[in-house]
């Protein structure tokens, strides 16, 4: 279930650096079949090496903030963690709750 619009537009302009890299990986989620590993923290850094910060400055994208990235996205249903293996899936996007 990706990030709510509220949440990606808060992160777009008050966002930190993991908060920023969740927001790519978002997206990147959003373009895979549920279930597909999220890359390790060192591949999260080669993809999104740097960001552009709230100033226009440009960050570097850490692998401390690959890690938090992905543990905030958890928190948030985006992904999830299989307990066997320590590897982080991507969740399957669920209807929004409808009352009839």
């Amino acid at each position: 279930m990706p990030l709510t619009e509220l949440t990606r537009r808060k992160w777009t302009t008050e966002g930190n650096k993991a908060q920023r890299v969740a927001l790519y990986l978002d997206a990147w989620a959003a373009s895979q079949q549920p279930g597909t590993i999220v890359p390790a923290d060192d591949v999260i850094v080669s993809r999104f090496p740097t960001m552009t910060g709230r100033n226009g400055e440009v960050w570097l994208t850490t692998r401390v903030n690959a890690r938090r990235a992905v543990e905030l996205l958890a928190q948030r249903a985006v992904v999830h963690r299989d307990r066997d293996t320590g590897h982080y899936h991507v969740s399957e996007t669920k209807p929004a709750f409808q009352v009839t």
